[in-house]
């Protein structure tokens, strides 16, 4: 019998490890709600209204379009709910088709204005959109492991080699210049989520990966130009803090 009891506690605690290393487990960054689009004229600024889940807790935005003033996006700002979101990277500068991401962690959630402001007083040449996404379930406190863009001047594209690791998720951010209708691109080390339709001549497209190490991803696309494609890889929220639950205790 003693021995039964004993095998019976090392049963007991072995379950009580199992789950307690559950709730250390990081819970890896999900998407909240479906990418969406906003239209962007060739103004210097402009708004719109958007929706922001109510679990959301980072919101981030890439732009497709073109101007011949340098640093046009990442040398402006945007705003969401009057909230200042930050320039996270960019992609334009040179000749080739436009990009950026600025990101808000822990944004204002339902009905909100989305606006923004470009550098000084430059204009856009080919008007396009603004295209973002929201997620939850990643470290608030300092969400983005690595982020950065390429710009090239025709398809394929790519976004440089972003470091990452397990548990990690990476969102990808494709703005295109293309200038005989929607396309269909093709992505590689990450999958698909959305293709937003053509405006003018810019095309967008939004997919997500789950990298457990230092990844370049890229897109193609036939039919399309020179263009922008940018990723943001988020960390996972921080590990749970263990507790005993009454019922488990011996």
């Amino acid at each position: 019998m003693l021995r039964l009891y004993s095998k019976s506690r090392k049963l007991g605690l072995l379950l009580v490890l199992g789950c307690l290393w559950a709730s250390l487990a990081d819970a890896a960054p999900v998407r909240t709600g479906t990418p969406f689009s906003v239209t962007m004229s060739t103004a210097n600024t402009g708004s719109g209204s958007v929706s922001i889940p109510a679990d959301a807790t980072f919101l981030v935005c890439g732009m497709s379009g073109y101007s011949s003033t340098a640093s046009i996006f990442s040398g402006g700002s945007m705003t969401i709910g009057g909230a200042a979101m930050t320039m996270g990277t960019a992609g334009d500068t040179g000749t080739d088709w436009k990009n950026a991401l600025f990101y808000k962690v822990s944004p204002a959630t339902g009905t909100q204005t989305l606006a923004w402001d470009w550098s000084g007083t430059g204009t856009l040449t080919e008007a396009g959109f603004v295209m973002c996404a929201t997620y939850k379930a990643l470290d608030t406190a300092s969400p983005v492991r690595s982020i950065g863009c390429v710009q090239t001047s025709t398809s394929p594209y790519n976004t440089g080699s972003r470091a990452a690791s397990a548990g990690d998720l990476a969102v990808i951010v494709l703005a295109a210049f293309v200038g005989g209708g929607d396309i269909t691109f093709s992505f590689s080390n990450s999958t698909a989520v959305t293709q937003f339709t053509i405006a003018g001549n810019a095309e967008g497209a939004w997919a997500e990966a789950s990298p457990t190490t230092a990844t370049t991803f890229s897109a193609s696309g036939v039919g399309s130009d020179d263009g922008s494609m940018c990723a943001v890889v988020l960390k996972p929220a921080a590990a749970g803090t263990p507790h005993r639950r009454r019922d488990m205790m011996y």
